[in-house]
């Protein structure tokens, strides 16, 4: 069902629900419909219902008469099984929106559990789990195969507004939008995100830096979303001079581990990740080394530089966007990330050392 001229915008929601998070998902979908298409913008969607629901599914979102029960638009394609945490699945759903729906700008939103650098995507059915490099080879395989890049990259997930993972995508989309906090299971409020006054907005003159501010401003207040960001991923890649010179300072600063972390301590706290902008603020205010002071000052301001718009209420003052891993981490994964070798990022974290129990690394020591 190709559409012959091109609208203003295609939204893809990849819902990777093959896990317990189905029927929260289930009714993502459903709430789309209460918005549904239209003359200028296409909503498609590819959930996962696991084995025992036959599979995976593609649907053309259209408006129906409310968001509750099972999803009423029409099955485009039965998937069957698949892998939705494999980056060909990634790929493949993205190539066939942008064929199939072609616009002016396109927004990929993925839907499921998440956990920062580690990745995100859960497939129950398969066993599997998208990695974040993964996750980058699926973004730049349908960039390739399609010559178009992602205009909103968003993560209706937990913890997915990370600076490792910003890094990572920083070519395959411009912009990003995820949450530094875990969410509750309803994820996202699709039905504010995409009420019909704000997408006719967004239908006829919304440019993409505006439609990711938009998503913070819409979803950053709600119950189940504690914290939100938008990020300009094009700004990113001036992060890592800044934490690379941060990095070396604090491999030379006499300032002692016991000191830097207590710091990290009093960091803004997401589970086991820290605010990277409050960690360098804290460096900057409490550590007596100028050269750490200036460094930290430095990767500050690039943060800042690339955190377009940010939400949050709760215990989360001080939050600036996106976390980082601080502490040294037991997950030899880290590794394989670009913001590692491109930053050597660990080095800085073996000063801060791990946590005193390496099995609580991620839920708080």
């Amino acid at each position: 069902m190709i559409q012959n001229a091109p609208k203003k915008w295609t939204v893809l929601l990849y819902s990777a629900a093959d896990n317990n998070l189905h029927p929260y998902m289930v009714d993502d979908v459903a709430e789309l419909e209460t918005v549904g298409s239209d003359a200028q913008t296409d909503v498609v969607v590819q959930i996962d219902h696991g084995r025992e629901g036959g599979g995976a599914e593609r649907y053309h979102i259209e408006k129906t008469k409310d968001g509750h029960g099972p999803v009423l638009s029409p099955v485009l394609e039965q998937k069957g099984q698949v892998n939705m945490s494999s980056a060909y699945t990634l790929s493949d759903a993205i190539q066939w929106a942008m064929k199939n729906y072609p616009s002016e700008h396109f927004m990929l939103v993925i839907s499921d559990h998440g956990n920062a650098w580690k990745g995100c995507a859960q497939d129950d059915s398969a066993r599997g789990w998208m990695s974040v490099p993964e996750l980058k080879a699926g973004l730049a395989h349908a960039q390739q195969a399609t010559g178009k890049k992602i205009d909103v990259l968003g993560f209706d997930c937990c913890l997915m507004a990370n600076l490792e993972t910003a890094y990572q995508v920083r070519d395959q989309a411009s912009y990003m939008v995820a949450s530094e906090m875990t969410e509750g299971a309803d994820g996202w409020p699709y039905n504010p995100i995409l009420t019909p006054d704000t997408l006719r907005s967004v239908r006829l003159d919304m440019s993409p830096r505006e439609l990711a501010s938009m998503l913070v401003d819409k979803s950053g207040t709600t119950e189940s979303v504690h914290t939100l960001s938008a990020i300009d991923l094009s700004k990113v890649g001036a992060i890592a001079q800044p934490m690379a010179e941060l990095r070396q300072a604090l491999v030379e600063t006499p300032t002692t581990q016991a000191e830097l972390r207590a710091i990290w301590k009093d960091t803004v706290r997401f589970y086991g990740y820290r605010d990277a902008g409050d960690w360098a603020r804290q460096l900057q205010d409490r550590v007596a080394d100028p050269t750490v002071k200036e460094k930290a000052g430095a990767a500050l301001a690039a943060i800042q530089d690339a955190v377009i718009s940010e939400d949050h209420h709760g215990p989360y003052a001080g939050a600036t966007g996106m976390t980082l891993q601080v502490h040294k981490s037991s997950d030899l994964s880290y590794r394989n990330l670009e913001f590692e070798k491109d930053v050597k990022w660990s080095q800085a974290q073996e000063r801060v050392g791990p946590v005193d129990d390496p099995k609580s690394a991620h839920f708080e020591e």
